[in-house]
């Protein structure tokens, strides 16, 4: 993980990276298999934004930790309803692009999910007598989407050498899938 400033490139052991961007910023998750394009040219590669409340939750939740893993699962055709999981070596936090998530604490205390974080809420996931439960620890309005063509807060070519030393600094073995 590198820091300029607000920008922070984290990568996790299986090589999948998220940039964030600043507080209250888009973050930006990089699939391994989408970095080798994104260094040769950050605007032509696939990259999935995260809003701004997300984002500020995840960097607080995530700088100076390590990351196992972070995984994308796609919830819809169109891209826009995901979800991203973050091992850590202690706890498991899950962004989700739909607050829907919150909904059914049974299925992600299933998973192991500790901490979830949608684009408007950050709750904490807990066991009691009568099962599973959600207790919502922060709540804000705004907006839940990013356009992709805003993704980028700060210039490409910045994001792209912060994560270039990211990944210099982390060794993680690349592949494609």
């Amino acid at each position: 993980m590198t820091h300029t400033n607000q920008l922070t490139a984290m990568v996790a052991k299986d090589g999948n990276i998220l940039v964030t961007q600043g507080r209250y910023r888009p973050a930006l998750y990089i699939a391994r298999h989408e970095v080798p394009r994104f260094l040769a040219d950050p605007t032509s590669a696939s990259i999935t934004p995260i809003p701004p409340f997300a984002a500020t939750a995840l960097h607080c939740y995530l700088t100076d930790v390590a990351v196992a893993s972070i995984r994308l699962k796609p919830k819809s055709r169109d891209q826009t309803v995901f979800s991203l999981t973050f091992q850590l070596p202690a706890r498991r936090i899950a962004y989700f692009s739909s607050s829907a998530a919150l909904a059914d604490p049974k299925q992600l205390a299933s998973q192991g999910i500790e901490l979830v974080i949608t684009p408007h809420a950050i709750a904490s996931i807990g066991a009691g007598n009568t099962g599973p439960f959600a207790t919502i620890l922060s709540r804000v309005l705004g907006p839940a989407t990013v356009h992709y063509e805003q993704r980028f807060v700060v210039l490409p070519s910045i994001i792209r050498d912060q994560v270039a030393d990211a990944i210099h600094k982390a060794q993680p073995l690349f592949y494609e899938n």
